[in-house]
């Protein structure tokens, strides 16, 4: 065969290969690192796990929820996908005062309102901003369904899960319908809701939202009770920093906060 031809070949098999090349998804790999981290810092440097029972449920999370952690991380393929996994672990431990600090700027988006709980019931939270806006259900409307699904469940496989298992719902309603970007939540196209009128759904539309507008909108239609979850947060004070411990992940990630006291 002629050289000049396989030669030909070779060069456009080698340019197929290399136009064709994916960087690979590193990800999995650096939650997973980093996740081995956090269970080290929280074995060592966390005062209720070491004045815990050996067969608590703490010190059992401890492990269980690291792997389970892990489990979650495969699916990482960005930023996001790594604080998840790491909330997911922390969240675990039932202390809200054990936290985690990014640097990601992620917008936040909503669709135009709020839900709260009032008697025992989401209902929607509106502003005089959104309140004349037809595609927004009427105030004190009452949550149905999301994605034809009951949203208490959603609340706490959405939320719950990722910013304080075992919390009061009221603390943690607000958030229903706000998307922090958490890939491993399932995204709410649509809502069912209870009117004056009957039972109306209606297509949600997510826009961006600047943080701090949220924050206020939160706490004008919900109260100072609600949850502030860290994905909100604010610098943390020195007089606050007096009882914490904060341990810089590799590459300055992330800060886990630790409360020493």
């Amino acid at each position: 065969m002629n050289p000049l031809f396989l030669g030909l070949m070779a060069t456009l098999c080698f340019l197929q290969g290399f136009f064709s090349f994916k960087p690979q998804n590193q990800w999995p790999k650096i939650t997973q690192n980093d996740l081995k981290e956090v269970y080290q810092i929280i074995k060592e440097k966390y005062p209720q796990i070491a004045h815990t029972d050996k067969n608590s449920p703490l010190k059992d999370w401890l492990s269980t929820g690291c792997h389970k952690a892990i489990d979650l991380s495969t699916k990482a393929t960005s930023i996001k996908g790594y604080e998840f996994a790491l909330r997911y672990y922390l969240s675990g431990f039932h202390d809200p005062k054990l936290q985690l600090i990014t640097n990601d700027e992620t917008t936040v988006k909503w669709p135009g309102f709020l839900v709260k709980e009032k008697d025992n019931a989401l209902v929607v939270a509106t502003t005089a901003e959104n309140a004349q806006d037809e595609n927004i259900p009427p105030s004190n409307a009452q949550l149905i369904a999301c994605n034809g699904k009951d949203p208490e469940e959603l609340l706490k496989a959405n939320i719950e899960l990722y910013f304080g298992q075992n919390q009061d719902s009221k603390r943690l309603a607000p958030y229903l319908l706000v998307d922090l970007g958490n890939p491993y939540s399932e995204q709410i196209t649509e809502c069912t809701f209870k009117t004056d009128n009957g039972l109306t759904t209606i297509p949600l539309t997510w826009k961006p939202i600047e943080t701090s507008k949220l924050v206020a909108l939160i706490k004008n239609t919900c109260g100072n009770y609600a949850f502030s979850t860290p994905l909100l947060q604010t610098p943390i004070s020195t007089a606050e920093n007096k009882a914490q411990l904060i341990v810089p992940l590799p590459e300055n990630r992330a800060q886990v906060v630790i409360p020493t006291a």
